[in-house]
């Protein structure tokens, strides 16, 4: 796995095997958490035609409805010890 694009305190895109993840820093109140999920095929199409404008308007709407994406998080502990490694290497 590998970040293939960032924005500093707001997302990290990852690439694994052709599949495209994104990892969304959130916050409500004091409590900060990441909301981590695939991108499906229409996200991925509109990022590949609008580059990172693309990524941030769906980071900013993860940010202000992290409850609506619960369907989609991923919560495989093996994936996402696979994009925490690939984030701390990119740091």
């Amino acid at each position: 796995m590998k970040v293939i694009e960032h924005l500093t305190q707001v997302y990290f895109m990852l690439e694994n095997n052709g599949d495209y993840y994104l990892d969304v820093n959130c916050n409500q109140g004091l409590c900060e958490f990441s909301v981590f999920l695939q991108l499906n095929e229409s996200e991925l199409t509109r990022y590949k035609e609008r580059g990172t404008v693309e990524l941030e308007a769906l980071a900013v709407s993860i940010i202000n409805a992290p409850d609506a994406m619960n369907d989609r998080k991923i919560n495989d502990r093996v994936l996402l010890d696979k994009a925490y490694l690939a984030i701390v290497k990119h740091a």
